[in-house]
C-alpha cells in the first residue's frame, strides 16, 4: 500500500441512469427538431452523455452496439480497453493521464543475475525463523541488486515484527514516498539510518492475530509489492502510483523473475 494514496479508495458509485419522458403532452415542433435519434456508430444522444469519455492514449472507448451499426463503415481495429475503476471517472484529468499511463506498463526492464537468485533464496532462509533483524538484512540486499540491475538508487527498507490490525484487517506493507520524521528518526535507533522525507518501506513479519511468520512467498509478494511503489517514482517517473490493473501485473512480474519457482502467492491487502 502506498501510503500517500490511502484517499484513492474502492469507493465505487453507481451509473446514473436517465428516466424515460413521460409522453403525456406532445413536445413542442422545436423541440421535437432535436429529439435524440440514432446514428450508425454513435451513441444515441444524452444529456448524462454529453462529456466525451477519456480516452486511452488517444483510441476512444467503444461505443455501444445500435441498430444499423452493421451497416456503417468498419472502425479500425484497436486492442481490448479494460473496463476502469469507477472512481477514475471523478479524477482530474492530469491524475487520469498518470493512472493510465500506470495501467499501460504490465513489466520493467529487468534481467536478474545470478546475484539476486542467491538474495532470494537467502531471504526465504531468513524467513524461516522471522527474525526482523535478520529479515531485514536480506530484503535491504535484495531491494539493492534489484534497483542496481534497473539503475535507480536502492530505497531503504525496514522491518518490524508483528503486523498492526483493525478492523478491516491486518498491514502487509507500506511504502513512503517520503519517510515521516518520526518513523525516520525510530529507524536510526534501529540502525537503519533513513532519512526524513527519502522513500522507505515498511513489512513485518509475523500474523497479527497468532504471531506467526509470515510465509516466505507472501511475504516477497509484499516486498515486491511496495518496490513497485518506489519504482513507479524513480524509474517510470510517474507523478503518482496507483493500484492500477497494470502496477500489479508489474508486481507478479517481478515476483516471477526473481522466484520462478513461486505459483501465486496472494496479494497483500
Amino acid at each position: 500500500m502506498d501510503a500517500e494514496r490511502k484517499g484513492i479508495t474502492g469507493d465505487l458509485f453507481a451509473a446514473l441512469t436517465q428516466p424515460a419522458s413521460s409522453g403525456v403532452a406532445k413536445p413542442p415542433p422545436a423541440v421535437a427538431a432535436k429529439t435524440p435519434h440514432l446514428v450508425p456508430g454513435k451513441s444515441p444522444l444524452n444529456p448524462l452523455a454529453a462529456k466525451p469519455e477519456p480516452t486511452v492514449f488517444g483510441q476512444p472507448r467503444p461505443a455501444p452496439a445500435t441498430p444499423g451499426a452493421a451497416a456503417a463503415r468498419p472502425s479500425r481495429v484497436a486492442a481490448p480497453i479494460r473496463k476502469l475503476p469507477a472512481f477514475f471517472y471523478r479524477m482530474p484529468l492530469r491524475a487520469q493521464r498518470g493512472y493510465l499511463a500506470s495501467d499501460a506498463i504490465d513489466r520493467f526492464p529487468l534481467t536478474p543475475s545470478p546475484a539476486a537468485f542467491t538474495m532470494v533464496a537467502a531471504l526465504m532462509s531468513a524467513l524461516d525463523g522471522g527474525a526482523p533483524s535478520i529479515v531485514q538484512r536480506a530484503s535491504q540486499s535484495l531491494l539493492g541488486e534489484v534497483c542496481r540491475l534497473l539503475g535507480v538508487r536502492p530505497v531503504r527498507i525496514e522491518v518490524r515484527s508483528v503486523r498492526p490490525r483493525n478492523s478491516r484487517g491486518e498491514l502487509h506493507g507500506l511504502f513512503y514516498p517520503q519517510a515521516p520524521t518520526r518513523t525516520a528518526a525510530a529507524g536510526r535507533s534501529k540502525g537503519i539510518a533513513p532519512t526524513a522525507g527519502e522513500p522507505l518501506i515498511v513489512l513485518w513479519t509475523r500474523t497479527a492475530q497468532r504471531h506467526d511468520v509470515v510465509k516466505p512467498r507472501t511475504y516477497l509478494r509484499t516486498l515486491m509489492h511496495e518496490l513497485g511503489h518506489y519504482l513507479d517514482y524513480s524509474l517510470l517517473k510517474l507523478e503518482d502510483s496507483y493500484h492500477s490493473i497494470g502496477f500489479y501485473q508489474r508486481e507478479s512480474f517481478l515476483v516471477r523473475t526473481l522466484f520462478p519457482g513461486a505459483s501465486s502467492p496472494p496479494r497483500p491487502k
